[in-house]
Protein backbone atom coordinates (compact mmCIF):
# COMPACT_ATOMS: atom_id res chain seq x y z
CA UNK A 1 0.00 0.00 0.00
CA UNK A 2 1.50 3.46 -0.72
CA UNK A 3 1.07 6.58 1.69
CA UNK A 4 1.48 9.85 0.40
CA UNK A 5 4.62 9.47 2.80
CA UNK A 6 5.74 6.74 1.22
CA UNK A 7 5.42 8.91 -1.85
CA UNK A 8 7.13 11.81 -0.76
CA UNK A 9 9.73 10.02 0.58
CA UNK A 10 10.32 7.77 -2.73
CA UNK A 11 10.17 10.85 -4.59
CA UNK A 12 14.08 11.67 -4.82
CA UNK A 13 14.45 8.03 -5.56
CA UNK A 14 11.92 8.25 -8.88
CA UNK A 15 14.12 11.71 -9.61
CA UNK A 16 17.74 10.57 -9.34
CA UNK A 17 16.87 6.99 -11.77
CA UNK A 18 14.33 9.25 -14.09
CA UNK A 19 17.57 11.76 -14.78
CA UNK A 20 21.00 9.72 -13.99
CA UNK A 21 23.84 10.06 -11.51
CA UNK A 22 25.79 11.94 -14.08
CA UNK A 23 23.48 14.49 -15.22
CA UNK A 24 22.74 14.97 -11.20
CA UNK A 25 26.03 15.65 -10.41
CA UNK A 26 26.89 17.71 -13.94
CA UNK A 27 23.99 19.58 -13.14
CA UNK A 28 25.54 20.34 -9.12
CA UNK A 29 28.24 21.46 -9.97
CA UNK A 30 27.39 23.91 -12.34
CA UNK A 31 25.09 25.01 -9.67
CA UNK A 32 27.88 25.28 -7.45
CA UNK A 33 30.04 26.86 -10.02
CA UNK A 34 27.25 29.41 -10.66
CA UNK A 35 27.18 30.27 -7.30
CA UNK A 36 31.36 30.75 -6.94
CA UNK A 37 31.08 32.96 -9.92
CA UNK A 38 27.67 35.20 -8.10
CA UNK A 39 29.66 34.97 -5.01
CA UNK A 40 32.70 36.26 -6.38
CA UNK A 41 30.67 39.21 -7.71
CA UNK A 42 29.62 39.94 -4.19
CA UNK A 43 32.64 39.96 -2.64
CA UNK A 44 31.92 36.81 -0.91
CA UNK A 45 34.74 34.67 -2.73
CA UNK A 46 38.26 35.12 -2.30
CA UNK A 47 38.68 34.57 -6.38
CA UNK A 48 37.33 36.82 -8.97
CA UNK A 49 34.76 36.07 -11.58
CA UNK A 50 37.39 36.57 -14.56
CA UNK A 51 40.29 34.39 -11.97
CA UNK A 52 37.63 31.83 -12.27
CA UNK A 53 36.57 32.26 -15.37
CA UNK A 54 40.12 32.38 -16.67
CA UNK A 55 40.60 29.20 -14.82
CA UNK A 56 37.53 27.07 -15.41
CA UNK A 57 36.82 27.83 -19.15
CA UNK A 58 40.24 26.67 -20.12
CA UNK A 59 40.36 23.21 -17.69
CA UNK A 60 36.46 22.43 -19.81
CA UNK A 61 38.07 22.98 -23.43
CA UNK A 62 41.28 20.65 -22.20
CA UNK A 63 39.10 17.98 -20.17
CA UNK A 64 36.63 17.41 -23.31
CA UNK A 65 39.30 18.11 -26.20
CA UNK A 66 41.57 15.58 -24.54
CA UNK A 67 38.22 13.49 -24.03
CA UNK A 68 37.60 13.22 -28.23
CA UNK A 69 41.23 12.97 -28.72
CA UNK A 70 42.13 9.63 -26.04
CA UNK A 71 38.24 8.56 -27.10
CA UNK A 72 39.25 7.92 -30.91
CA UNK A 73 42.85 6.97 -29.77
CA UNK A 74 41.26 4.10 -28.17
CA UNK A 75 38.41 3.85 -30.04
CA UNK A 76 35.61 4.27 -27.46
CA UNK A 77 33.03 6.05 -27.31
CA UNK A 78 33.26 9.47 -25.18
CA UNK A 79 31.61 10.17 -21.91
CA UNK A 80 31.47 13.77 -21.95
CA UNK A 81 29.82 14.62 -19.48
CA UNK A 82 32.18 12.76 -17.27
CA UNK A 83 35.00 15.04 -18.88
CA UNK A 84 32.96 18.16 -17.79
CA UNK A 85 32.90 16.09 -14.11
CA UNK A 86 36.60 15.63 -13.95
CA UNK A 87 37.38 18.95 -15.34
CA UNK A 88 34.76 20.58 -12.59
CA UNK A 89 36.09 18.84 -9.84
CA UNK A 90 40.09 19.69 -10.85
CA UNK A 91 39.11 23.32 -10.97
CA UNK A 92 37.20 23.17 -7.60
CA UNK A 93 40.33 21.32 -5.82
CA UNK A 94 42.97 24.12 -7.16
CA UNK A 95 43.13 27.55 -6.76
CA UNK A 96 42.51 29.97 -9.69
CA UNK A 97 45.29 32.34 -10.63
CA UNK A 98 44.46 35.20 -12.29
CA UNK A 99 46.28 34.51 -15.80
CA UNK A 100 46.54 31.52 -18.00
CA UNK A 101 49.87 31.23 -17.52
CA UNK A 102 49.75 31.07 -13.68
CA UNK A 103 46.82 28.34 -14.10
CA UNK A 104 49.03 25.85 -15.39
CA UNK A 105 48.86 23.35 -12.65
CA UNK A 106 45.37 23.03 -13.12
CA UNK A 107 45.92 22.46 -16.77
CA UNK A 108 48.06 19.84 -16.29
CA UNK A 109 46.16 18.10 -13.53
CA UNK A 110 43.02 18.37 -15.58
CA UNK A 111 45.07 16.74 -18.89
CA UNK A 112 46.79 13.93 -16.21
CA UNK A 113 43.39 13.16 -15.39
CA UNK A 114 41.56 12.43 -18.43
CA UNK A 115 44.56 10.54 -19.96
CA UNK A 116 44.00 8.56 -16.39
CA UNK A 117 40.40 7.93 -17.78
CA UNK A 118 41.64 6.40 -20.55
CA UNK A 119 44.95 4.42 -20.30
CA UNK A 120 45.41 3.69 -16.03
CA UNK A 121 42.09 1.20 -16.23
CA UNK A 122 41.45 -2.40 -15.62
CA UNK A 123 38.84 -3.88 -17.49
CA UNK A 124 37.65 -0.72 -18.96
CA UNK A 125 36.79 0.16 -15.36
CA UNK A 126 39.37 3.11 -13.39
CA UNK A 127 41.48 1.96 -11.19
CA UNK A 128 41.70 5.26 -9.69
CA UNK A 129 39.68 8.52 -9.47
CA UNK A 130 40.21 10.57 -12.56
CA UNK A 131 40.71 13.78 -10.50
CA UNK A 132 42.39 12.64 -7.66
CA UNK A 133 44.82 10.96 -9.90
CA UNK A 134 45.71 14.22 -11.81
CA UNK A 135 46.06 16.47 -8.83
CA UNK A 136 48.19 13.39 -7.25
CA UNK A 137 50.55 13.32 -10.10
CA UNK A 138 51.19 17.12 -10.81
CA UNK A 139 51.47 18.11 -6.80
CA UNK A 140 54.18 15.17 -6.91
CA UNK A 141 55.41 16.81 -9.83
CA UNK A 142 55.58 20.09 -8.27
CA UNK A 143 56.89 18.88 -5.02
CA UNK A 144 59.72 17.30 -7.03
CA UNK A 145 61.17 19.90 -8.95
CA UNK A 146 61.66 21.99 -6.06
Amino acid sequence: MTTPLTKILHSPQRFVDAVGMYRIVTITLLVLLGASVLGAVFGEIAYSVSDQLVAVVPTIVIALGLNVLFSKLKNVSANHESALITALIVFFLAAPQPTLIDNWAMYAAVAAAIFSKFFIVYRKQHIVNPAAAGLLLVAFGIWKQT
